[in-house]
């Protein structure tokens, strides 16, 4: 791939970004908190609510430089990369909490068929 090749394309994936970062911008007007539990969902444990709670973002002063446009898209990128750390982190958590549910359950179910053997004799 030649140099120029390279230069467009990175142009290219820099003006999807943009483009992205402006819906998001013209999408996020709405002030209306998102219940968990209409969602059906549990509702997060209380150590992972506040680091997952909404950030205010100011809106747009005018016509913002491209550095700035990037600034933020970088920190966007970050914040993205921390809540998938994050996310990571929950479902491992729960997998490990499903593991322990499931030795509990094998557990009784030994234990009932047990109980049900002494109660037939």
């Amino acid at each position: 791939m030649s140099a120029v090749e390279e230069e467009t394309g990175q142009e290219v994936n820099q003006e999807a970004d943009l483009l992205a970062l402006k819906f998001l911008y013209s999408n996020t007007d709405s002030t209306e908190p998102v219940s968990s539990s209409s969602s059906g969902t549990t509702p997060l444990p209380e150590h992972l609510s506040p680091s997952l709670a909404a950030k205010p973002r100011g809106a747009p002063q005018g016509p913002g430089t491209m550095e700035q446009m990037r600034a933020e898209l970088r920190e966007l990128r970050d914040e993205l990369d921390t809540l998938k750390t994050q996310h990571k982190k929950e479902i491992k958590l729960l997998m490990n909490e499903l593991d322990e549910e499931k030795k509990m359950r094998l557990s009784l179910q030994i234990d009932v068929e047990r109980l049900k053997k002494r109660m037939s004799k």
